[in-house]
């Protein structure tokens, strides 16, 4: 019997039923925040800028995606250096 790739639909619906902010907070994290607009994202990474200690950011997005949106072109790894980036110029 071999291993079968679920659709990501079927991983995105399991994902909302990890609490990954109690999982942070568990983890020693001293805050977690879960977003889900965009406003809110502003507002919290405002926010999280004046916590002393690590903080976990959750944004949660929306099944489904445009059917024009490529593949990322870029290493996950290349990703996170640029949003560190960001936050530091924000």
């Amino acid at each position: 019997m071999g291993l079968t790739w679920s659709k990501p639909k079927i991983l995105w619906i399991a994902s909302f039923k990890i609490d990954f902010c109690a999982m942070a907070e568990a983890s020693g994290y001293v805050r977690s925040i879960r977003v889900t607009g965009a406003q809110t994202i502003k507002d919290e990474l405002q926010a999280m800028r004046a916590i002393d200690g690590p903080v976990m950011l959750e944004i949660r997005l929306k099944n489904g995606s445009r059917s024009n949106v490529g593949r990322p072109s870029i290493p996950p790894s290349e990703n996170k250096t640029d949003f560190m980036n960001f936050l530091q110029l924000s």
